[in-house]
């Protein structure tokens, strides 16, 4: 049985951060009988750390915020989205909420060491890009010219290279015919809607085109992988060159 906990304090065995989200694993006499008074986590720096859950030094979630770090075809979510897992398994499995199983390697669990205040995160509505003015102790967002906080999972996050960002960023990778383009080059994402992409062009200036010049692959190719299309990678249609 694997748990959520968030650590409180960093007295004790192991290197733990305040605030971050571990998974403990509940270990298993020899009867096969669950002993949650005891937990194993992975700390810091990768160290199986023993713990009492009764030492105080974790809180424990029925279920927490994850974000996606790539595409899943398991319930059409798309990288960036916030979803609520209420279970882990051993064999590296999140049961994600109205979704399924899905692999754990899929996604990062939401802390308040990762979601912060000065991060841009985009809405829903129209696309655009807002930074975040303030983060409450549930994980709420509170966004620049808006006073409540809404759930996370009422936006997106950005993502690249497998982890999160506090600027959206994609690399171009198809300038052919745009003069305020550079393929290799990064750029901020403004805003992006269906098809079409609002980024800062090489001209310090707003400019809008087609996503499938872009690519999340923030390391660099000189082919996208597929084109974007709504949204969704497509399948490419060659080989993506080395």
């Amino acid at each position: 049985m694997m748990v959520f906990a968030g650590c409180r304090k960093v007295e004790g065995p192991g290197r733990f951060t305040p605030g971050r989200v571990y998974l403990g694993r509940s270990e298993v006499d020899a009867g096969d009988v669950v002993d949650l008074g005891v937990l194993t986590f992975q700390d810091d720096d990768g160290q199986g750390v023993r713990e009492r859950s009764d030492s105080g030094r974790f809180e424990f979630y029925s279920e927490i915020y994850a974000v996606c770090l790539r595409d899943c075809p398991a319930g059409k979510l798309r990288r960036g989205s916030v979803v609520v897992v209420t279970e882990a398994s051993r064999d590296g499995m999140f049961r994600v909420s109205n979704v399924g199983f899905c692999k754990a390697s899929w996604f990062a669990l939401l802390d308040r060491t990762n979601l912060l205040p000065g991060m841009y995160v985009r809405r829903d509505s129209d696309g655009l890009w807002v930074r975040v003015r303030a983060v409450d102790g549930e994980l709420g967002i509170q966004v620049e010219g808006v006073d409540e906080f809404l759930a996370p999972t009422r936006f997106r996050l950005a993502v690249g290279d497998g982890d999160l960002l506090s600027i959206p960023l994609v690399r171009c990778v198809d300038a052919e015919g745009a003069d305020d383009l550079t393929e290799g080059s990064l750029y901020r994402l403004m805003r992006d809607s269906n098809d079409m992409a609002e980024v800062t062009s090489d001209a310090g200036t707003k400019a809008v085109y087609f996503f499938r010049r872009f690519s999340f692959d923030l390391a660099g190719k000189s082919r996208p992988r597929g084109d974007v299309v709504n949204g969704e990678q497509k399948p490419p249609t060659e080989e993506p060159k080395p």
